[in-house]
């Protein structure tokens, strides 16, 4: 027989209640503000609860609500997940990007490796709310159970805390949140009691619901007390040892945790980028080995071209270092084509994709003469001419983690020997203005050492290649080398002296050497092909391919790269197979190449097909977690209004009260707050706190009262004001005057008898004092309307 699905009726304070609780979970994690995107969890959080809620009220049983509600879970998170990546991706990539980045997470958790990426901890954080609100509300609604619902928000709300070591105070988000469990515990018993008396059919009393919901009020309002005195506890000693054995086990599980949070706010994710904006020509060390990134093409270049992974140009050498002076940023967007570039000839154009290893980049590397990027970058260009630029560097304008993938398209160089050797040495203004500048302190002998080396040569193509070949032969190569000596000009020192150094000053000899023979060239830097691997038809990038290579610019060929570093394979083109120098056979590199049989690995034909869904438009999320936020204040505000009136009827049961909370901190030595103390009155003796309730009950009466008046002359103005009460005022301040001064305290229980026949007294005149205005008010325009009426 089929189990019947029990349906319990729902309290809707108690769902908003409860939603409220799931929120403010999500908002303290946000106040913490570990990472960005965290305003996203609330309103997962939120929508957790209300499909909690729908599940709740249907018909499936437990098992096919667990299915549906993961289904909606995982959507959900891994829609607002990919809503924050760049919105120039497709779905498709955003899924492949966030499959990525799941997987470099689990890999380095499970290699006991802190992780760095700070979207895996939004991640899993709105995975843990969707499931707090989802089965928060299945389980209060569905199986009339509590606990299991409100604690593992009050747990996340606490270890939020516990590990945040910033400056925002995040104490009143725990005190929200024992404030609203109480008043949620306190509305399901009367609702469930409400029930029962229905389904017993009992003749209840109307105002049993008002007394059960203000004792729950009494009780929330009491631990939100506890709360708020609750740094006091750190003066405890008692306490402090049972806290010290309550968290030492967990001290491992707390270090764990802060691998998990690696890569968060507190402790800023750096992304990395080799090249800044100098570039010194020093002393070279052994770089530490690092993977850097796998670089797909979809396909080799031709014989006559190589692949160089750019990161950025350098135009200006001065005293010994390399620096850009010119160039505007322009953002591009992948959706409006290809960069504005001059159409070069000689160029193949290629599609790469990029596999970054790193923790998380910006600056993006790309191939010479870049055309298309998949991301939104911001480009560092050279304008030119009808609005076509030069582009200088790629940054990512948010930044790629590891994990991920990004495109490019690129326009390689592949011009013959010949074509450069016929192209124009007639250059645009542009190219003369920053690219032929030298340095003033250029040495006579560097310059005479250009035309030696190039004499007899016409071609700027036979010039280039013949410096790139003398550098090659007659310079050392090694990483590790000596600082310059102080005072010397540094790319002459090179040349001439020291003979020994690595890519960075063998590119600034050929740049500024080619420079003295007014042929236009710049340093380019980012890093060499690297390593081919057959199997997997890719690029390896490792720390030590990090490169600096001269860029020399043809008319009507662009940027065409050389290659004098000798550790690199020899870059020759076509026809020149021999080395004009030394007359010796250059042998040319042996370039692996990718069988045509092979597509391109990212075919999108095996990916998903678009999501329909424009990514420009805002979610729906915002502005309704705004609104029910708006909604929840308001019943806060009631909720805290109705108490605060409550307090101010009857001030004095608000001294009592807090008198038992600093009593309750007393007993279990903990030392309250002086602000807790001075409100409860526990410092003064019997009949000091009936003299002083006597007094708060004097300002209630609109008497005036200053700190400079004695006891006499308060009791002579309530006297003066209030005769009838005049004897029991003296009687209070009497018995006070003569313990406070005198000594004596016999009076106690004669006092307390005077206070409580007062008491009703001080009522009725308080009661008179606020209701006498609105009264006089009607009596006015009672009098107001009979005079309209009266015959003249």
């Amino acid at each position: 027989m089929k189990k019947e699905i029990k349906r319990v009726p729902c309290d809707l304070l108690a769902i908003l209640l409860f939603l409220f609780i799931v929120m403010l979970s999500g908002l303290a994690f946000k106040a913490a503000d570990w990472a960005d995107y965290l305003d996203l969890i609330a309103a997962i959080g939120l929508i957790g609860g209300i499909t909690g809620l729908a599940l709740a009220k249907s018909t499936f049983s437990g098992r096919v609500a667990v299915l549906f509600g993961s289904v909606y879970g995982i959507f959900l998170v891994g829609w607002e997940m990919g809503r924050t990546l760049d919105e120039a991706l497709i779905w498709r990539d955003k899924i492949s990007a966030l499959l990525g980045r799941i997987g470099v997470f689990i890999s380095v958790i499970a290699q006991d490796e802190p992780n760095k990426d700070p979207l895996m901890f939004v991640l899993l954080l709105g995975l843990i709310i969707w499931i707090m609100g989802c089965f928060g509300t299945w389980w209060i609604f569905r199986r009339e159970g509590f606990w299991a619902a409100v604690l593992p928000p009050g747990i996340a709300i606490f270890l939020n805390q516990f590990f945040y070591v910033g400056r925002s105070k995040l104490e009143g988000y725990l005190i929200l949140y024992v404030l609203f469990v109480m008043l949620l515990a306190a509305r399901l018993v009367l609702w469930r009691q409400q029930m029962l008396w229905r389904e017993m059919r009992a003749h209840v009393p109307e105002n049993v619901p008002f007394y059960i919901s203000r004792a729950g009020v009494i009780v929330a309002l009491l631990l939100v007390v506890v709360s708020w005195g609750g740094p006091a506890f750190a003066e405890s000693e008692e306490l402090a040892k049972l806290w010290g054995a309550i968290v030492s086990p967990f001290s491992k599980v707390q270090d764990r945790i802060g691998d998990v949070l690696g890569g968060l706010r507190t402790a800023a994710v750096v992304t990395s980028d080799y090249y800044s904006d100098i570039l010194p020509l020093q002393a070279g060390v052994v770089p530490e080995d690092v993977l850097i990134m796998h670089v797909y093409p979809t396909r080799m270049p031709k014989e006559e071209g190589r692949f160089y992974w750019l990161s950025r140009v350098y135009n200006i050498y001065e005293e010994g270092e390399w620096f850009l002076t010119f160039g505007e940023t322009r953002e591009y967007d992948p959706e409006l084509g290809n960069f504005p570039v001059p159409e070069y000839q000689g160029r193949e154009e290629i599609e790469v994709t990029f596999e970054p290893k790193l923790p998380a980049i910006h600056r993006l590397s790309v191939p010479s003469q870049p055309l298309w990027v998949n991301r939104t970058i911001d480009a560092e260009v050279l304008p030119l001419l009808d609005e076509e630029v030069d582009v200088l560097t790629i940054t990512s304008q948010k930044a790629i983690f590891n994990g991920e993938f990004y495109e490019t398209r690129a326009a390689v160089a592949i011009p013959t020997a010949d074509e450069l050797r016929e192209a124009s040495e007639v250059f645009p203004e542009w190219v003369v203005y920053n690219y032929l500048l030298l340095p003033e302190d250029t040495t006579v002998r560097t310059k005479e050492l250009a035309f030696r080396i190039t004499e007899g040569l016409e071609t700027n193509y036979d010039k280039a290649f013949a410096i790139t070949s003398w550098l090659r032969r007659n310079i050392e190569y090694s990483r590790e080398t000596l600082p310059p000596p102080p005072d010397v000009e540094r790319i002459d020192w090179f040349l001439f002296d020291y003979q020994v150094g690595f890519c960075n000053w063998y590119a600034s000899a050929e740049v500024v050497l080619l420079r003295s023979l007014g042929i236009p060239a710049r340093l380019a830097v980012g890093f060499a092909r690297g390593d081919f691997q057959k199997e997997e038809l890719y690029y390896e990038v490792r720390s030590e391919d990090a490169h600096a290579w001269p860029e020399v610019y043809f008319s009507g060929y662009g940027w065409v790269e050389f290659e004098p570093t000798v550790n690199q394979p020899r870059l020759i083109r076509p026809e020149d197979q021999r080395d004009p120098q030394d007359g010796s056979d250059s042998s040319r590199s042996s370039e692996p190449s990718l069988d045509e049989d092979i597509t391109s690995r990212f075919n999108e034909s095996e990916f998903f097909e678009d999501f329909p869904i424009d990514e420009r438009e805002g979610s729906f999320l915002g502005s309704a977690n705004s609104r029910l936020f708006f909604i929840f204040l308001a019943i806060l505000v009631g909720i805290t209004g109705s108490v605060a009136l409550w307090m101010y009827i009857d001030p004095l049961s608000r001294v009592a009260t807090i008198g038992r909370v600093v009593d309750g901190l007393q007993k279990i030595g903990v030392k309250p707050p002086p602000k807790l103390v001075e409100i409860s009155l526990q410092d003064l003796t019997s009949i000091g706190k009936v003299y002083a309730r006597w007094c708060i009950w004097l300002r209630r009466l609109d008497i005036a009262l200053s700190p400079t008046q004695t006891p006499n002359e308060r009791a002579e103005l309530f006297g003066g004001m209030y005769p009838e009460a005049a004897d029991s005022g003296w009687k209070i301040v009497n018995a006070y005057a003569e313990e406070r001064f005198g000594g004596y305290s016999s009076k106690e229980e004669e006092v307390h008898t005077v206070w409580r026949g007062v008491r009703s007294f001080l009522w009725l005149e308080w009661l008179k004092l606020k209701l006498e205005p609105i009264l006089r008010g009607r009596r006015s325009r009672l009098s107001a309307e009979a005079a309209l009426y009266r015959p003249g």
